[in-house]
């Protein structure tokens, strides 16, 4: 709205023809594929090699397939995209506390529990596997809630 009121102060070729048909669109799916560049240039967004088997192409094709899925989703409706990121991000957070909380009990359990029973398997515990196995519990939860509603 405020470019459509800069555009009617003045003349300004350039914002007419930023205005008119899809160039907006145009500019946002640029602007989207720069973004996307930028992650893989700075190695945030990882593609792994073509030649590692089967299911290695298939995940190339599903990742590349959800990356050019949300670039239309926010091009054809950023509102609703707006709205599904911010909830996908107050459920990653709920799940990411839940899960904090839960891990540390477990991870507290286990301790105690081999402290108070003398035993030296501490060494083969992997915490981090503890940590991932609660929180992908966690995150399957709730998206069975989400599904169940």
């Amino acid at each position: 709205m405020k470019i459509e009121q800069a555009k009617l102060n003045g003349q300004n070729d350039w914002l007419n023809w930023f205005l008119i048909g899809k160039n907006w669109q145009l500019v946002k799916l640029f602007l989207c594929l720069i973004v996307i560049w930028i992650f893989i240039h700075e190695k945030y967004l990882v593609i792994p090699d073509l030649n590692q088997g089967v299911v290695s192409d298939v995940y190339i094709a599903l990742t590349v397939i959800y990356i050019f899925g949300c670039v239309i989703k926010l091009i054809k409706d950023p509102e609703l995209f707006k709205k599904q990121t911010i909830f996908r991000l107050s459920m990653l957070y709920r799940s990411f506390k839940t899960s904090f909380f839960i891990s540390i009990g477990l991870i507290l359990l286990v301790f105690i529990t081999t402290t108070a029973l003398n035993l030296k398997i501490k060494d083969l515990i992997n915490y981090e596997g503890i940590v991932l196995l609660v929180y992908n519990t966690v995150m399957a939860y709730n998206e069975y809630k989400i599904i169940k509603a």
